[in-house]
């Protein structure tokens, strides 16, 4: 082959690549419904263990599909989840991204679905409509049986969601009157978003009439639901901007990565290789069942010729007898 075709080769080799990349982020945008169709994890919130990266939990550096709630449809929470036995991520209910009381200035949280709580207007509390006869909350209420990871391992536990704390954070701030809203956490953390996270993390003083801390998710501020993840590539990016120091990963998040990009560059050599066998082997295959084939048809045409012989040839006696006949 020479220089020309070698560099024509590689061009059209990387403009296949180019259309399989832009088909594949293409459907993922239909899929989602958003750009970019994927977020990175940046921080250890949401994973099950301590030290190690698992398929199908989201750990730090993984990137997940995110798709929006006119396709999705409802977020399904924690408690939902649990009584119809609907489960994401290695726990029940739906995970979603969100911007924590809707400034988008600030970067999304992507945390699981705990319950769904609506405020009271007359009383001055919460309902809890999910979990049954659970009316005007002002202090707190448990969520029983639930799964924590906050200490790297799965834990069943009481989950207390304080109520008085969400109700203090808007008693501070006039600004906003409580609202119904879904109390998020992540699988890692201790406790919910709603009395744990500071709502403003940006540079300098936060907006004004910012609350404290993360109000009640509405579902004007969900970016959308997690769908499905790719492992560890999300830390190429965590890497360039180091922030891995601040929130390392998991133990074998690094060697898994530098595994998976070796098996992707030396697949597309491997799929060639197998090709160009099977077009040497495949061209002697058919060679042998044509001269197979060649030979049946000849003694088909050898039996077809005896045949025709035996019927066109008469015996002496044979014609004595038509003689006999015809007088």
């Amino acid at each position: 082959m020479g220089k020309k075709s070698e560099v024509i080769a590689l061009v059209q080799d990387i403009v296949v690549a180019l259309v399989v990349v832009a088909v594949v982020l293409g459907a993922l945008y239909v899929y989602g419904g958003r750009w970019p169709p994927m977020v990175v994890v940046e921080s250890e919130s949401m994973q099950h263990s301590d030290d190690w990266s698992y398929v199908g939990v989201i750990d730090t550096g993984d990137l997940t599909l995110v798709r929006i709630l006119d396709r999705s449809g409802p977020v399904v929470t924690w408690v939902e989840g649990r009584d119809s036995d609907y489960s994401t991520y290695g726990e029940f209910g739906d995970v979603i991204i969100y911007h924590k009381n809707g400034l988008t200035q600030t970067t999304p949280i992507i945390h699981r679905a705990i319950v769904r709580i609506e405020y009271n207007e007359t009383g001055g509390g919460y309902d809890v409509p999910s979990m049954g006869k659970v009316w005007n909350v002002m202090n707190q209420f448990v969520i029983p049986d639930f799964t924590s990871y906050h200490t790297g391992e799965a834990e069943t536990v009481n989950l207390v969601i304080n109520i008085s704390v969400i109700l203090n954070n808007f008693d501070r701030n006039p600004a906003v009157d409580p609202h119904d809203g879904i109390i998020t956490k992540g699988d890692h953390n201790r406790e919910v978003d709603q009395y744990s996270l500071p709502a403003w993390t940006g540079p300098g003083a936060p907006p004004p009439g910012v609350s404290r801390l993360v109000e009640p998710v509405e579902d004007e501020w969900i970016v959308g639901v997690a769908r499905g993840e790719i492992p560890w590539f999300g830390l190429i990016k965590l890497w360039a901007r180091g922030q891995t120091e601040a929130h390392p990963p998991p133990q074998n998040s690094g060697s898994n990565l530098v595994i998976s990009v070796v098996l992707l560059l030396v697949a597309p050599f491997l799929a060639e290789s197998v090709v160009i066998e099977y077009r040497l082997i495949h061209p002697k295959e058919e060679e042998a069942d044509t001269k197979k084939e060649q030979g049946h048809r000849r003694r088909r045409k050898d039996d077809d010729m005896d045949e025709a012989e035996d019927e066109g040839s008469t015996s002496f006696i044979d014609v004595i007898k038509g003689a006999f006949k015809k007088e």
